[in-house]
């Protein structure tokens, strides 16, 4: 039994190296968060769900915003709607991966009424959180390399698969490129319905909640004591933003509000018809170059000229 133990123990940690090094030679293939939790501490993050982990990209911000006061390079913390979520476990995580030094940062947060709604597996009185198992939320470690915790932790985010057919990719900046889209209009109608569906779902499953809103304004006042924060709601197809007036009709009202009793900006682009989305949920990788710039000079109109609201 215990030569059985000891073969089972060195099994195991040859595989967990194993698993490991393909990882950092691979991982933004075949993992879509692991290279976040092996990157140092950064001083400006991008946050929120899909949307922004798609849309909005780290390199265009240190482009556009390079010497005008901000400390740079940009870092995308956003994960996907199954993830993100505002409430303790996602500040606390950030404090982790923040550069306690950081003074001059900036903080672009994605929100929407999806990342403040309070879920199916929600007890806020009891302290259960939906996300509790995912990450970031599950991870002690988010700076290591290679990052052992994460690979036991969240083994099953791991698509080995997708090293052969590449279609996505985690930049080392935290960004996903969505590489796989289809030439064929049909597709495109596809995911569409897909998308409404997922949504229709979680309007139908999940309500507003103020808990999340009120998690979301200590977020804000912790990071405002690190530098800038921006609020930014950012652009979804018609049928989508109907689902999402419909599920919470006051929201951008909500929205204005935290942003002015914590003085930060808030920039509402849902209904920009300019930058497309792919799925009517994600701004493709080309519209998101314009996009974040045109973020970019958002920002920069609203530093020199702080009493302007968008």
């Amino acid at each position: 039994m215990k030569k059985f133990l000891i073969r089972l123990s060195l099994f195991s940690c040859i595989a967990l190296l194993a698993t490991s090094l393909v990882l950092m030679k691979y991982g933004g293939y075949i993992d879509y968060f692991y290279l976040k939790f092996t990157t140092p501490k950064q001083h400006s993050f991008i946050l929120g769900d899909s949307r922004s982990f798609q849309g909005i990209q780290p390199r265009i911000v240190d482009a556009e915003l390079k010497d005008k006061g901000f400390e740079l390079p940009m870092f995308n913390y956003s994960f996907t709607i199954t993830q993100a979520a505002y409430g303790p476990a996602y500040t606390e995580s950030v404090k982790r991966k923040m550069d306690p030094d950081t003074k001059n940062g900036l903080f672009i947060i994605n929100v929407n009424p999806w990342v403040l709604a309070q879920r199916e597996k929600d007890d806020f009185g009891n302290g259960i959180f939906m996300e509790a198992d995912h990450p970031p939320h599950n991870m002690r470690w988010v700076n290591m390399n290679p990052n052992f915790e994460y690979v036991v932790k969240n083994f099953n985010y791991l698509h080995i698969r997708a090293l052969f057919k590449q279609n996505s990719e985690l930049h080392p900046d935290g960004w996903m490129e969505e590489r796989n889209l289809p030439k064929d209009s049909a597709t495109f109608v596809g995911w569409k319905q897909n998308q409404y569906k997922i949504y229709n779902g979680f309007a139908q499953r999940w309500k507003k909640c103020d808990y999340r809103v009120k998690a979301l304004k200590e977020m804000i006042q912790f990071l405002e004591q690190h530098g800038t924060v921006v609020l930014v709601r950012m652009p979804v197809d018609e049928k989508l933003q109907e689902i999402e007036t419909n599920f919470w009709p006051e929201f951008d009202t909500t929205i204005e509000k935290l942003a002015k009793t914590t003085n930060v900006s808030y920039f509402n682009l849902l209904k920009n018809d300019k930058y497309k989305t792919y799925d009517g949920n994600h701004i493709d990788k080309f519209g998101g170059v314009a996009f974040t710039k045109d973020l970019c000079q958002l920002i920069l109109k609203q530093k020199k000229s702080p009493n302007i609201r968008h």
